[in-house]
């Protein structure tokens, strides 16, 4: 794996990381309007808990999917526009549009 491909998939981690927590209201601290508008509604918020009920690995194995889906996107906007910065927060929004 190349260095800057490393670079990229630790910080967006802490990114994807900070975004399921704010998805699932389980932050402690204010965050920016843009990171609350879109959260887990009800259902997604009970899907969740039921599923963190059976194994504690619930939210580490979401974070491992949606981290896959973002390097995905990735790939692809570096595929069509070459070596040029993507627009991260837009490639995490579509990210957390995947989980409704």
């Amino acid at each position: 794996m190349k260095q800057n491909t490393t670079i990229f998939l630790a910080v967006k981690s802490i990114n994807v990381t900070h975004s399921l927590l704010v998805y699932f209201y389980l932050n402690n601290s204010d965050v920016p309007p843009h990171m609350t508008e879109l959260r887990a509604g009800r259902k997604q918020f009970k899907r969740f808990s039921k599923f963190n009920a059976i194994s504690k690995r619930t939210f580490f194995e979401l974070h491992a999917h949606m981290l896959l889906f973002l390097y995905d996107r990735w790939q692809e906007e570096y595929a069509k526009k070459g070596p040029a910065l993507a627009d991260f927060n837009d490639l995490l929004s579509q990210v957390k549009n995947s989980l409704h």
